[in-house]
């Protein structure tokens, strides 16, 4: 039985398939020395770390070799990349043209988080609010291009589809979102493309990924859950920045930006837009300002204790061990609290909307009490300014 090395090593000579194949192809030594050790490894069950200059052809060094590997074994494979430029380029050009010349029929699939989909449901609600969520002429725009562009069944629902990168404030009414799904009981469960998605994920034999997913895939897993499937090798290309990657969704991350966002969909700073707005429940309001007023508090205490420890109030970033004090953690639950209790009456809808807000919010109440606790031997903690 010929090896999974040697199969490979035939792919790279002249007059193979490949060389046949693709115009302009030369034999290159580099391309056939990695293709070779990647495939020894498969065989043995172990992991590889290799560099490889520009022009050595790495793509297709560890392509066929896992693909060779996948459609003998049925395994599933998941190839994961740092830019979404490599991405289209796996699954546009290079895995059509090796499905091409291999001769053994393989799947794969694009594979992005929840909140790329379009969800249909919120889609149609965001629509008969648009005046409320838009009253800018240019969201409201967008919000009519995506409209039409979802319902012609002619795309994937993924918002790199589009032909313009949509404002946040726009994709944030119409994405799907955890926590914030009918599921099966949804009237657009059928044509839903996050369920379709999981679907090609599902029956893919390989997947492309990027390295953010991954990660959070495993953060996801050290909690008990997953999203993505069940896999048996994985392959990171643009490896380099995995440390940062890792570190960010393995991590806590806290700042002002990131609470200001969930505030400003629960209720805008000008007072006109916001979920409290359209669900006209303008008392609960006053929660959401009493939540801001201690969120500028707690950074003001942050700041103080970020230029004790010799940061430099131009931007840059300083080590810390002790606790900060929370300010913040109990004006968010009762955003919460109150929040939930305005939706247990509602219908499923309605009450999905305000549950997921609740949610998000009480998540970062989480993080704020995490800071709370001395920092122990397994874990670093840094603060970072920028400039504004």
């Amino acid at each position: 039985m010929t090896s999974l090395s040697e199969q490979v090593r035939s792919w790279f000579e002249p007059g193979s398939p490949l060389a046949e194949r693709l115009p302009g192809y030369e034999v290159r030594p580099e391309q056939a020395e990695l293709a070779r050790a990647i495939a020894r490894r498969i065989g043995e069950g172990e992991a590889l770390v290799a560099e490889a200059g520009t022009g050595v052809g790495k793509s297709f060094a560890y392509l066929l070799p896992t693909l060779l590997h996948a459609t003998a074994t049925g395994k599933k494979v998941i190839v994961s990349t740092r830019t979404k430029a490599l991405q289209e380029q796996l699954d546009r050009k290079d895995l059509p043209f090796l499905q091409a010349v291999l001769g053994r029929e393989f799947t794969w699939t694009l594979a992005v988080g929840r909140n790329n989909y379009v969800c249909l449901r919120r889609l149609g609600r965001a629509g008969k609010d648009a005046s409320k969520l838009f009253p800018d002429l240019e969201l409201a725009e967008q919000l009519r291009v995506i409209q039409e562009w979802a319902t012609t069944g002619q795309s994937e629902g993924r918002s790199s589809e589009l032909s313009f990168v949509p404002d946040g404030r726009v994709w944030s009414e119409v994405q799907a979102e955890q926590g914030n799904c009918l599921g099966k009981e949804c009237p657009y469960y059928e044509p839903c493309y996050w369920q379709r998605g999981r679907r090609r994920m599902r029956t893919a034999q390989l997947l492309v990924v990027n390295h953010a997913l991954y990660f959070a895939d495993l953060a996801l897993r050290l909690r008990g859950a997953a999203y993505l499937p069940e896999h048996d090798l994985v392959v990171f290309d643009e490896a380099h920045h995995l440390e940062e990657i890792a570190g960010e969704a393995l991590g806590l991350r806290f700042s002002p930006a990131m609470i200001e966002w969930h505030l400003s969909r629960l209720h805008s700073k000008s007072g006109r837009r916001g979920l409290l707005v359209r669900r006209e429940l303008a008392h609960l309001t006053p929660l959401v300002f009493e939540l801001r007023e201690a969120v500028q508090r707690y950074w003001i205490d942050v700041a103080g204790m970020f230029a004790s420890l010799g940061g430099d109030q131009e931007g840059g970033s300083v080590r810390f061990f002790d606790p900060i004090p929370d300010q913040i953690s109990l004006a968010m639950m009762r955003l919460v609290d109150a929040l939930r209790h305005e939706a247990a009456p509602l219908p499923q809808d309605g009450k999905l909307e305000l549950e997921s807000k609740a949610d998000r919010i009480e998540e970062l109440s989480q993080i704020a009490r995490a800071f709370t606790a001395d920092s122990n031997s397994d874990e670093v903690r840094w603060m970072e300014r920028g400039r504004k």
